[in-house]
C-alpha cells in the first residue's frame, strides 16, 4: 500500500510539471535536439565531382558546427533548424568555386536539400544528398537539368583531393567550366578575293591558300564575382563564353559573343560578333575528339565563308 501511494504521488508530481511546460519549452527541446544531429553531421567531406560518369573536379563538402534557426511565423509553430556550411570546386590551374549556404533542410533519414538563391540571374541551384555516417553523397543540380549535374560520394576527413589532376584543356576545359583563357591556333583555306594575296612586284601578286587563325576563347561565367551565380553555372549544359577570332590579315580580333552546348553530342561552340561596323561575322564550330574545334567563319559578305578551319588548343592559363 505504501508503495502504490508513493507510485501514485510521482504521477501526480510527473503530470504536474508537464501542465507547467509551455510550448516554448517544446519548441527549444525539439530546437537543440535537431542541433545535436547537425553537430553529429559536422566537419568537412572531401572527394571527387562526377558529371556524365566522368570525374572533373576536387569537390569539398563542409557542415558547420551551429545551426540556422528561423523562427516560426505562428507563436505556436515549431521553429525551423537549417543546417549551415559550404561546398568548393577546384579544378587545376582555376580559381576555385565556393558556394555558402544557410538554408539546408535536413530529415528524419539523413536526407537534405539545399536551395542556393541568385540574386542576379534567374535560375534554380539545388543540392540533394544523404549522410550515411562518415560519408555523404549527392548531386549538385542546377535548373532542374539533371542530365549535366554533379554527383559526388565523400568522406569525412579523408584527405584533400588534388586538384591539378582534373587540369583540362580543349573542349573538356570549356564544358567544365574551368576559369581560364584558352588558345587555339590553325590554319584555314581562304577562298580568292578577301584580300590575302602576298605582292610579288610589278603590279602582281599570288593568291595565299593557307593563312593562319588564332581564337581565343574565355569563360565569361567564372569571371563573375558573384559565388552562387559562378557555381550554378558550372552545372550548365548551355554556358556564355567571350570569343575573340583572327584570320591573318583580314579579320583581326573578331570579338563574338560565344555560346557551349554540352547538351548535344559532339558539343557545339557558336560565336555571333558583337558590335558590328558593317556586316555582322559569326562563328561556328563543332567538337572533335582530341579537343580540337572544326570551324566555319563567315565574314557576313554573301558566299566568302571560309570553311574547315581546325583549331587545336595551344596554351591555357588562369585568368
Amino acid at each position: 500500500m505504501k508503495h502504490l501511494m508513493l507510485s501514485f504521488v510521482a504521477i501526480i508530481l510527473v503530470t504536474g510539471c508537464a501542465k507547467d511546460r509551455t510550448v516554448q519549452d517544446y519548441n527549444n527541446d525539439w530546437v537543440a535536439q535537431q542541433k545535436s544531429i547537425i553537430q553529429q553531421h559536422a566537419g568537412t567531406y572531401q572527394g571527387e565531382l562526377v558529371q556524365k560518369d566522368k570525374s572533373v573536379a576536387a569537390f569539398s563538402f563542409t557542415v558547420g558546427d551551429g545551426a540556422n534557426v528561423v523562427p516560426a511565423n505562428d507563436p505556436t509553430g515549431r521553429p525551423q533548424v537549417l543546417m549551415t556550411g559550404t561546398m568548393k570546386i577546384s579544378i587545376g590551374g582555376a580559381r576555385d568555386r565556393q558556394v555558402h549556404f544557410e538554408n539546408a533542410m535536413l530529415y528524419t533519414d539523413q536526407t537534405f536539400v539545399v536551395h542556393i538563391n541568385l540574386d542576379n540571374i534567374a535560375g534554380r541551384l539545388d543540392i540533394l544528398g544523404r549522410f550515411d555516417g562518415d560519408r555523404v553523397q549527392g548531386q549538385v543540380i542546377s535548373d532542374n537539368n539533371y542530365n549535366t549535374a554533379g554527383r559526388f560520394v565523400l568522406a569525412r576527413n579523408a584527405p584533400a583531393v588534388d586538384s591539378g589532376k582534373f587540369r583540362v584543356t580543349g573542349a573538356d576545359a570549356l564544358s567544365t567550366g574551368a576559369d581560364f583563357n584558352q588558345l587555339y591556333s590553325g590554319t584555314a583555306n581562304v577562298p580568292a578575293g578577301l584580300g590575302l594575296e602576298i605582292p610579288n612586284g610589278n603590279n602582281t601578286a599570288t593568291q595565299r591558300s593557307q593563312v593562319p587563325v588564332q581564337m581565343s576563347v574565355k569563360n565569361t561565367s567564372s569571371l563573375s564575382s558573384r559565388n552562387a551565380e559562378n557555381f550554378y553555372e558550372f552545372f550548365l549544359g548551355v554556358k556564355s563564353l567571350d570569343i575573340s577570332f583572327a584570320v591573318e590579315m583580314t579579320a583581326a580580333n573578331v570579338q563574338l559573343a560565344g555560346t557551349l552546348n554540352t547538351e548535344v553530342n559532339p558539343p557545339t561552340l557558336v560565336g555571333i560578333e558583337k558590335n558590328p561596323t558593317l556586316y555582322r561575322r559569326s562563328l561556328s564550330c563543332t567538337a572533335l575528339h582530341d579537343g580540337s574545334w572544326n570551324c566555319l567563319f563567315d565574314t557576313g559578305i554573301s558566299g566568302q565563308l571560309i570553311h574547315g578551319i581546325v583549331l587545336k588548343p595551344s596554351s591555357i592559363g588562369a585568368n
